[in-house]
């Protein structure tokens, strides 16, 4: 008798499933609910943010979206901070330890507005928070004496994977929202948007700059879709760090370089960001209309 519990089950089946009815029956609904939330917090709340803040590949992708969003409900979009922050160091294949991202100053001085007081940092899943940490950390840390504050909001949006918080980071004072409570047997499910021919014909354009971060073209397409999603949408991709004499960064690779010259990826990019921003404006209806029923 398997001891898989009901719930152990339902991910294993959700993990099998191809993209196009992952993308339906959870990374839609998903990204409907992150788009729910922001609804929430920027347009029923009114929250002005003087920030939005992003990190990796996945944080990037996400503010892009949020971007899509602002623009969809008419709103000013703030001022965007994406960094590279690396969680581990890396020694060839091994993992080894939590790596410093001290050497990132440089690209936080000169980009906090001065009038701050309110950042909201957005990725697709959180757990230990050691991206979003890292950020409050370097922004904390690199604030000139003008920025300075008694109290600095950063609020945090991102699917809940056993969120939680052990830093102290003054004067950085926390506030998390989830847009899901639950691991959906996929990681990234808010990046899992496409069908299956949308993902094949994405997997062709990308797959050559993903083989330098994976050991084999199957683990590529198994864990290769954040970066996947970012060089779609933003032309760039995360470089982690290998030495401590090279600092991670963002690759920006022009658009020329993909498959017939880049025109086939232009209309390919094109016509996914249309669908995109359908989903947008079917996620602000829906929840307007109480067809969307927060979890946050």
């Amino acid at each position: 008798m398997s001891g898989d519990t009901i719930m152990d089950k339902e991910q294993q089946r959700l993990a099998r499933l191809d993209d196009t009815y992952f993308s339906k029956e959870v990374g839609i609904p998903i990204f409907k609910m992150y788009i729910a939330l922001l609804y929430r917090l920027c347009v029923e709340e009114r929250n002005q943010y003087d920030l939005l803040i992003g990190s990796g590949d996945s944080g990037a992708v996400m503010i892009y979206f949020a971007e899509l969003f602002y623009n969809a409900v008419g709103i000013p979009i703030p001022p965007k901070l994406i960094l590279p922050v690396q969680r581990f160091k890396i020694d060839g294949d091994d993992k080894s330890g939590k790596y410093d991202n001290n050497s990132l100053a440089y690209l936080v001085k000169g980009q906090i507005p001065n009038k701050f007081s309110k950042a909201l940092f957005i990725d697709d899943e959180i757990g230990q928070a050691n991206s979003a940490s890292q950020c409050a950390k370097l922004i904390a840390d690199n604030l000139a004496e003008s920025q300075m504050r008694n109290r600095i909001l950063f609020t945090i949006v991102a699917d809940n994977h056993g969120f939680e918080w052990h830093h102290d980071i003054p004067p950085i004072a926390i506030q998390y929202y989830s847009f899901s409570r639950k691991n959906k047997g996929k990681n990234n499910a808010a990046l899992r948007l496409l069908s299956n021919e949308e993902q094949e014909q994405l997997n062709q354009f990308t797959q050559p700059y993903l083989n330098q971060f994976y050991k084999n073209e199957e683990q590529a397409k198994r864990d290769g879709q954040t970066k996947r999603m970012n060089l779609l949408f933003n032309s760039m991709i995360k470089v982690p760090s290998n030495s401590t004499d090279e600092r991670p960064r963002f690759e920006d690779i022009p658009v020329e370089q993909f498959l017939d010259g880049g025109a086939h990826f232009i209309q390919f990019r094109s016509n996914i960001e249309d669908k995109i921003i359908a989903l947008i404006c079917e996620a602000v209806v829906e929840y307007k209309a109480g067809k969307i029923v927060p979890t946050f």
